[in-house]
């Protein structure tokens, strides 16, 4: 009996493991061209490394064109899965308009052509992005969910290979680490199949806000109409004390007011960055009169000190690992917003970006709260934006430049944001041109500040 359990566990294992080894893509395979600068084999990673027509499971996982690759992270067992996911490409999109603006007023060193290549990235992430309008009873049109419809994964299993392969397994598997209340939503990921409909998730605030800032975006670039999100579902879904929260609440005043994350389920949570993207998406829409923004902006001031210790088990940011994650959200909706309310965080914010830096023998300056590359760039880009402590700006620009990967002309991949199942699984969310795109983000921005004021801005070869 003994014997016959193992060999079932290890089947079992074996099954899971060949699941998710055939669903994890490769790396997109890119060589950089050596007489580029820093800030063109960027936009020449991207550009090569957008998903350009439709890829089916048997090569590799599923993807949709406009994406860029993405990943699930397991680290409990050392494996990803590829993601399908407007979130991140929306976020690329947003870094990709500053570039294309510098280079339309040809700042930089770009050029009409390369404006030209980017407004063709960023409209086929739009029209990717678009894919992910939820039709959901009780909802009004307009809501995004994190992923497609379960029914869309299911459409694109191959049978054959799912059976070959043993993924009637991964259901049972996934209920015994899953655990903990279902959420019955009618959304999950497009290559896991295999899981569980009660484990579905509903649309949410985090990914209707970011993507309707980013569809704003792609209008006044394309010059077409601008859209009309259905804003008031936000102020329809708040804590009001209706619904019970999954995360430790100690910090929270209930009923608080606030925006939930999640537009439907029996239980919910609240998350500060997801109340900063609201509030930017409301106040490009000028919508801050809607009921919760003065809540929010009221918590974001008060709770601020929560942010510069943040992490993935934080109650007040869960969704979020990266620790500039914060500052950059409450930057940007106060900046570009504007959320004019939220000067009293931005001044200790950024303070606390001054005091984590690291200046390094050669000059430049490094950010590191994990992920040094996406620091680093997130905190040029803030300290660009407030226009304090430029020389640290410019060391971390360098830093940048120093640290590209003069092969692929990309950054190291890093975990962006996570979260945990009640049975304590951990899984990160990844994608290197994510990365890829802050760091370019960041080197045109410190370009357009200082001119030409970037040493070792230039062609580099491998080994330098």
């Amino acid at each position: 009996m003994l014997v016959l359990c193992a060999a079932l566990v290890g089947a079992a294992s074996l099954c899971a493991g060949c699941a998710l080894y055939f669903y994890g893509s490769p790396p997109p395979r890119h060589r950089a061209d050596p007489a580029r600068s820093a800030i063109g084999k960027a936009l020449d990673y991207l550009e090569a490394t957008q998903v350009g027509g439709p890829v089916r499971a048997l090569v590799g996982g599923g993807d949709w064109p406009g994406d860029w690759p993405q990943y699930i992270w397991l680290p409990a067992f050392g494996v990803r899965v590829r993601d399908v996911s407007p979130f991140i490409p929306a976020t690329i999109h947003a870094s990709l308009g500053y570039v294309e603006e510098a280079a339309r007023r040809g700042l930089a060193g770009l050029t009409a052509d390369d404006a030209a290549r980017v407004r063709a990235m960023r409209a086929r992430a739009a029209a990717f992005i678009r894919r992910f309008e939820a039709s959901v009873e009780g909802l009004p049109a307009g809501v995004m969910a994190y992923w497609p419809p379960m029914q869309e994964a299911r459409a694109y299993q191959r049978t054959w290979l799912s059976i070959l392969r043993g993924d009637w397994l991964l259901p049972v598997l996934m209920r015994v680490v899953l655990r903990g209340p279902a959420p019955s939503g009618a959304f999950g990921p497009l290559n896991i199949p295999q899981l569980p409909r009660a484990y579905g998730i509903h649309p949410d605030a985090d990914t209707t806000s970011v993507i309707w800032a980013c569809l704003l975006d792609e209008a006044d670039s394309a010059g077409t109409p601008r859209p009309q999100p259905p804003l008031a579902v936000f102020a329809a879904w708040r804590d009001l004390g209706q619904v019970p929260l999954r995360y430790p609440t100690a910090w929270l005043e209930r009923p608080s007011g606030l925006f939930l994350t999640w537009l439907g389920g029996p239980i919910n949570d609240v998350d500060l960055v997801v109340n900063a993207n609201v509030l930017y998406c409301l106040a490009r829409y000028g919508a801050l009169d809607l009921p919760g923004a003065a809540e929010a902006t009221a918590a974001l001031n008060r709770h601020v000190e929560r942010f510069l210790r943040a992490h993935w088990a934080d109650p007040t940011t869960p969704y979020y690992t990266c620790s500039l994650a914060p500052h950059c959200s409450v930057l940007r909706a106060f900046r570009e917003g504007p959320v004019p309310g939220l000067r009293p965080a931005i001044e200790r914010l950024a303070r606390d970006i001054e005091e984590r830096a690291q200046p390094l023998p050669d000059g430049t300056v490094c950010w590191d709260c994990g992920a040094p590359d996406l620091d680093t760039a997130a905190a040029v880009l803030a300290l660009v934006a407030c226009g304090r402590s430029l020389e640290l700006a410019r060391g971390g620009a360098r830093y940048l430049v120093r640290t590209q990967d003069p092969t692929t002309g990309a950054w190291r991949e890093c975990n962006l944001g996570g979260g945990s199942t009640e049975s304590g699984l951990e899984l990160m969310w990844r994608c290197r041109a994510l990365t890829t795109a802050t760091a370019l983000f960041a080197l045109v921005a410190a370009r357009v500040e200082f001119g030409e004021g970037l040493p070792d801005d230039g062609p580099r070869s491998e080994g330098e």
